[in-house]
């Protein structure tokens, strides 16, 4: 689960005021104006999995939580579980919803990419199981359905700017994580959502950035956002 060391963070983490960005001064990347959020373009329609990935970009940057909500299929759960201690973090597809928007209100800028898929593997449902494969793992989570797995790190950035100094302070967070995507028809149409979100292992051993204030896991914004502290 997504720990916020307190020695990083400082104090635990509340949305009242400008609570999530309390704690020691860091610095994000130098964003120019117009150079950072707001370059990811809304997908014509969902018809891949890529597809599904652009739209979460645009949704975040752009700050439309209904195009958020477009890609989530109604079954959605997101996921942080940890080996390393007991605070795990589950999220149905409304308190997703719920703590995007907490999000959405507490930064005036999100900056959110995700690198191209390290792995792809289909999750097959106990009754989806094709004759001709042999010794398949299966799951009873969606046991008629085939869903398609990606393993991809994202980098995720979120930040303001003081009115005073414009000088731009915020978190950043690079992990990997697993995106589960399901087929539904709709209109005649066969097109893609997230099923699934699991997070995974922080990445910052492989891209480090001094200047900004690192989190664990995106789980920590997002208990935040509930008003959870999830500090050890």
């Amino acid at each position: 689960m997504a720990r916020i060391l307190a020695s990083v963070v400082g104090t635990a983490l509340t949305l009242a005021g400008c609570g999530l960005l309390s704690g020691p001064e860091r610095f994000v990347e130098d964003c120019p104006s117009g150079e950072c959020g707001g370059l990811v373009t809304k997908p014509v329609a969902l018809t891949q999995p890529d597809s599904v990935i652009n739209q979460v970009e645009f949704s975040w940057e752009n700050k439309e939580d209904l195009d958020f909500e477009e890609v989530l299929f109604d079954g959605y759960y997101y996921r942080a579980n940890s080996n390393t201690d007991s605070l795990d973090l589950e999220l149905t597809r409304d308190q997703e919803l719920e703590t995007l928007r907490n999000i959405m209100e507490a930064f005036e800028t999100i900056v959110i990419t995700f690198e191209q898929p390290e792995r792809e593997w289909f999750e097959y449902g106990e009754n989806a199981v094709p004759d001709s494969l042999d010794n398949v793992i299966t799951t009873k989570n969606h046991a008629d359905e085939v869903w398609t797995v990606y393993r991809l790190i994202g980098e995720l950035l979120f930040f303001n700017t003081n009115p005073e100094t414009g000088v731009e302070k915020g978190f950043i967070v690079r992990q990997r994580f697993d995106f589960s995507f399901r087929q539904h028809v709709e209109d005649g149409k066969t097109l893609w959502q997230l099923a699934e979100w699991n997070d995974r292992e922080t990445t910052f051993n492989l891209k480090i950035s001094p200047r900004a204030l690192p989190m664990d896991n995106i789980a920590g914004i997002k208990a935040a956002s509930m008003g959870a502290p999830y500090l050890d």
